[in-house]
């Protein structure tokens, strides 16, 4: 699930310590919660799931909100008509050339024009804007009269709102999703991609006559960073490789040499590892060192001079 590293970090909910894959756990119990459309109706399509991992994005900045993403890790949630998932975009997109102004939506519980919390999740359709619209429109409008000149909105956010409906104090954290229009080049056009993640913005969002957009957080610019820990997480444990695989009393360290074998490769792991002279795989395999996006089955490895008998791939998914 991707969240907002501000949540965890100024309310202080994770630990100082890294774990694996630089990874952080909660020093207080916290539930993630999906389905629930109304905070205050009886809770039939809620799920609940312990959050077990926290991931911090390594260049995440507090004072310019600048890659603002925390990745939970929980456990499996169950899909149904409240309960889904949604679509990441390819790393190099541009954005406003992919996807259909018509098509985006956010949702939250922020405030109306009222101050007021919404108990029911709302939908907006604020649109897409270049970046130097957003420039303009926000120097003029909201930065001017705190005497910054010049502000440039940076490459890891983009800009929505068309002054009719946006994000406003409460949505923070919530979603901006977006089609692909039918004049890009796309393999679907009817699924929604999350492009966005709710950052910022002016607090004249509060004025019923506000026509300055808001910031979000630029999800394509870190899909790399998001398909490594979702990886590093396919498997439930990759601390010991004598999960996987069962060297039998015949075959030692010095049957195996990863130098000259595809397994790190297969397995997705680093040059610490790729570069030990000999491996031991009755041994420990660090997870610090391996990103985890795949690990060989039987079909995937070719032991070299090994018997079968001597190598054992145990049922891995």
């Amino acid at each position: 699930m991707l969240s907002l590293a501000t949540l965890f970090t100024n309310l202080r909910l994770i630990d100082n310590v890294k774990g694996a894959c630089n990874s952080f756990t909660l020093n207080h119990e916290v539930f993630a919660s999906c389905g629930n459309v109304n905070l205050k109706a009886e809770p039939v399509s809620r799920q609940d799931q312990p959050i077990q991992k926290v991931y911090i994005h390594p260049e995440h900045s507090n004072f310019s909100l600048t890659n603002d993403y925390a990745l939970l890790i929980t456990k499996p949630f169950t899909y149904t008509n409240e309960v889904g998932r949604v679509c990441l975009p390819n790393n190099d997109i541009e954005e406003n050339e992919a996807f259909d102004n018509a098509e985006c939506i956010t949702l939250g519980h922020g405030q109306d024009d009222f101050q007021v919390y919404s108990d029911k999740i709302k939908k907006a359709k604020p649109g897409l804007i270049e970046r130097n619209d957003c420039e303009d429109k926000l120097n003029q409008g909201h930065f001017f009269d705190a005497g910054i000149n010049k502000w440039k909105l940076h490459d890891t956010h983009l800009c929505a709102g068309n002054g009719e409906t946006d994000t406003c104090k409460g949505d923070g954290g919530g979603p901006l999703l977006c089609k692909y229009n039918f004049l890009y080049e796309a393999d679907d056009y009817t699924s929604y991609f999350q492009v966005g993640v709710t950052a910022w913005g002016p607090k004249s969002c509060l004025d019923s006559e506000n026509n300055l957009p808001s910031v979000y957080s630029r999800v394509s610019r870190v899909t790399p960073w998001i398909n490594k820990i979702v990886g590093c997480n396919v498997v439930t444990n990759c601390v010991n490789i004598a999960d996987i695989a069962d060297i039998r009393d015949t075959a030692g360290a010095q049957d195996f040499d990863l130098r000259t074998s595809d397994f790190p490769e297969i397995v997705g792991c680093n040059n610490k590892i790729a570069g030990a002279l000999d491996f031991d795989l009755r041994g420990d395999f660090d997870s610090q060192d391996c990103s985890c996006s795949a690990i060989a089955t039987a079909d995937d490895v070719d032991i070299r001079n090994a018997e079968s008998s001597d190598f054992d791939i145990r049922t891995v998914d």
